[in-house]
């Protein structure tokens, strides 16, 4: 899990991390930002084993592939409640079908805007093994990004870096210069 102020190296941090993953290991980048999405393809081109996702657009295409309806009003009702449930019904349904696309690594980047008990636990079933095999890398701001969107359930996030493996916080911005 990694902790981090905004511009102090969080995505940068993660593209190093599938860089360092031995192997042609199946990776999961999901994030919030569909602009941050586009820049991580950009920053992705030739990793074949790498998809990158932002979390709405991930969920209707698991939805999709499991042929549950699109809903053609998008507000933040569909986004916030809706959706997640047809994905979770679109998970178990491709599982049972033997068709659900799983991954040897989950990376989660801008998770304050959208990290929940409900939302990690339905993205830690596209991981191959068990729940707590640890294949996963979280990074958040749980600072002042967190009340962009006011979804992050910082309860979970201190649960899970109390189970997590290594902890990492970011304190220093690199992004913005300071003032003179």
């Amino acid at each position: 899990v990694i902790d981090g102020v905004p511009g102090s190296g969080k995505t940068t941090i993660l593209i190093e991390s599938i860089n360092s993953i031995i192997g042609e290991k199946k990776i999961l980048l999901v994030c919030y930002n569909a602009l941050l999405h586009e820049y991580l393809c950009e920053r992705l081109i030739g990793k074949d084993n790498v998809k990158v996702a932002y979390y709405h657009g991930l969920m209707e295409e698991y939805c999709k592939k499991a042929s549950i309806e699109e809903k053609s009003k998008k507000d933040n009702d569909y986004y916030n409640e809706v959706l997640p449930k047809d994905f979770e019904t679109a998970i178990v349904e491709l599982f049972e079908k033997g068709q659900l696309e799983k991954f040897d690594w989950l990376l989660i980047d801008e998770a304050q805007d959208f990290l929940t008990t409900k939302s990690f636990n339905n993205l830690i079933e596209l991981v191959k093994g068990e729940k707590s095999s640890g294949n996963y890398i979280i990074a958040a701001d749980s600072g002042i990004q967190s009340g962009v969107y006011q979804n992050l359930d910082k309860d979970f996030l201190k649960e899970l870096k109390a189970k997590s493996n290594y902890y990492l916080s970011l304190v220093r911005n690199f992004r913005n210069p300071r003032n003179i």
